[in-house]
């Protein structure tokens, strides 16, 4: 039993150096991810107010007769991606015909 416990010391500082370049790292790492996380976030609320800009000028940009025909014929049918589909074919059916 004497010898288990003279040998139990080293061993535990045998363990914490081994796992000591192991723990610095994973933290390190972590510190790492919030700034990268908090630029994705950044990133994507810039895309979304830009998306919902070119939604808004395609819209401007419709006759009145088809601005009536989504804001009052089809506006409980119509999908999200429906509407900004059909903004975008009315703009590239305007230019072509300019």
């Amino acid at each position: 039993m004497g010898r288990t416990l003279r040998r139990l010391p080293w061993l535990l500082l045998a363990g914490v150096l081994l796992l000591w370049p192991v723990i610095p790292s994973s933290a390190g790492q972590q510190d790492n991810s919030q700034p990268d996380q908090q630029t994705d976030q950044d990133q994507a609320k810039k895309a979304s107010k830009a998306k919902q800009k070119s939604e808004k000028d395609l819209y401007k940009e419709l006759n009145s007769q088809y601005k009536k025909w989504l804001d009052e014929d089809v506006v409980y049918i119509i999908q999200p991606e429906e509407r900004r589909t059909f903004c975008t074919w009315q703009r590239t059916r305007s230019a072509n015909n300019s």
